[in-house]
């Protein structure tokens, strides 16, 4: 048997691991057809040893489940920092390869519908496709047109399958685009797409994937609620996260950034490291985010100890600064607030927010908002003593 399991985190990085491809030596020994097992000369004879060590050996199925069972509940990294936790895993029988393809579609960026990239050779990912075109063939299928025999007859031909699995990749092709289509997703890739049998039979070779990583489009939350529901997390600070709707990605820095868009969330990034800092995090929070909702974001991505100021840029149209700042207030009443949390308001309600937290305590008009940042980033060299502050950075 062989454990295996892929992470695919639904806005974030996509993790693939193998464990334990088959058993230890001393295990596979035990795995001896019966048929070839040969006879005991007397039922009282003494067996060796090794074998009564070797009839002693966990059946192959109790293997695997321990196996598995050491994967769950762990956190395996990319880059050195925790992804996601493994909240389950698949665990199938260990076929005969012999050849493997590459299948995938992706939405088309130019619109009008997606494109099928199919390719002989393995491991080929919508990157590989893009940066080498000749090894794959590129089907478009119009939104409207949807997948046709003539798409699927392309892609077949691409995938250069023995005769005998035509028909079976025919079928796989139109049960791919169906599922990627189906499940509102950007991408859906395999560069495991394997011609396989079980114990060596030629004659049991059928086609399957063996790993599939698939991204799918938040805006389509809405429509995939079992997806999405799936996609649980035993982080409580994701948890919270995701309850209150908001896009986090956690860092390794001391300067916490709230936003309420991701453009001007990322040039807060670069605006933070330009001052000399690392980011802690960067939080999105909804465009429809209420006051409450604010102060949550904020007490959310404070409160590791690490992080020693936040950075709150926001610009209003769809989201009216005046809740931004009534959520600051919020979180200002706080006896135990320690951290100093720089803002920016610019756009609809930011001199209104302005003058509602000109009297509160901990707030301190900036007009500069690269001064602003310089000020958060300050905080990660040095302790500050008196009373922390909160300072906004008003528009030109």
């Amino acid at each position: 048997p062989a454990a295996a399991l892929q992470v695919t985190a639904l806005a974030g990085e996509p993790l693939t691991l193998a464990c334990a491809g088959r058993p230890p030596a001393r295990e596979r020994a035990a795995h001896v057809d019966p048929a070839q097992a040969q006879p005991s000369t007397s039922s009282h004879d003494p067996q060796p040893e090794a074998e009564q060590e070797e009839a002693r050996l966990p059946d192959p199925g109790d293997w695997a489940a321990g196996a598995a069972d050491g994967l769950l509940g762990t956190f395996p990294s990319v880059s050195s920092r925790p992804v996601a936790v493994v909240n389950s895993v698949l665990v199938c029988e260990q076929p005969v390869v012999s050849e493997v393809k590459s299948l995938v579609i992706a939405i088309n960026p130019k619109g009008g519908g997606s494109t099928i990239f199919a390719s002989p050779k393995p491991e080929v990912n919508l990157a590989h496709a893009f940066e080498h075109p000749r090894d794959v063939v590129s089907v478009a299928v119009g939104i409207l047109e949807g997948l046709t025999d003539e798409h699927v007859r392309q892609v077949v031909d691409a995938l250069q399958v023995k005769d005998e699995n035509v028909a079976a990749a025919t079928r796989l092709v139109s049960s791919f685009y169906d599922a990627f289509i189906g499940s509102d997703a950007l991408l859906m890739e395999t560069g495991s797409l394997a011609e396989v049998s079980y114990h060596g039979d030629a004659g049991d070779e059928h086609l399957a994937c063996l790993d599939v990583h698939v991204e799918i489009d938040d805006n389509a939350a809405f429509r995939q609620r079992d997806i999405f529901s799936a996609n649980t997390s035993d982080n409580p600070v994701q948890a919270k996260a995701d309850e209150l709707g908001i896009w986090l990605v956690n860092m390794e820095g001391s300067v916490a950034c709230l936003s309420n868009g991701a453009g001007t969330g990322m040039a807060m990034l670069d605006l933070v490291t330009a001052s000399g800092a690392t980011p802690a995090n960067l939080a999105v929070f909804p465009a429809d985010a209420d006051a409450d909702a604010v102060a949550q974001s904020i007490r959310l991505t404070t409160r590791s100890e690490r992080v020693r100021s936040m950075f709150i840029s926001v610009f209003g149209g769809l989201t009216d600064c005046q809740v931004v700042a009534q959520g600051i207030h919020l979180a200002c009443q706080d006896p135990k607030w320690s951290k100093r949390v720089v803002a920016r308001f610019a756009g609809e309600g930011a001199e209104e927010a302005r003058q509602l937290l000109a009297h509160v305590p901990f707030v301190e008009l900036v007009d500069d908002v690269e001064e602003a940042a310089a000020h958060a980033a300050s905080c990660t060299v040095r302790h500050v003593q008196e009373k922390p502050h909160i300072k906004i950075a008003a528009a030109a």
